[in-house]
């Protein structure tokens, strides 16, 4: 299916391998990116979540519950 959207793009002039192509990392897989290179696209973001764990002041935890002022100057 991914060969028919584009060659009906290029037929139009529209080379959509020129374009960034993106997914979350619950989707991706070595066969998909082997399968998009292959087509010609050049630019395959994988987009990844992660927990990002801080100690400040002594607290230990993820930063989005740290309570974090920040001082103008």
């Amino acid at each position: 299916m991914l060969r028919e959207v584009l060659s009906f793009f290029k037929q139009e002039g529209i080379d959509l391998t020129q374009y960034p192509i993106t997914f979350d990392s619950w989707y991706g897989s070595k066969e998909l990116i082997d399968m998009l290179s292959e087509e010609g696209f050049t630019q395959i973001l994988i987009h990844a979540k992660g927990n990002y764990v801080f100690k400040i002041d002594g607290k230990k935890q993820k930063l989005s519950a740290h309570e974090l002022i920040v001082s103008k100057t």
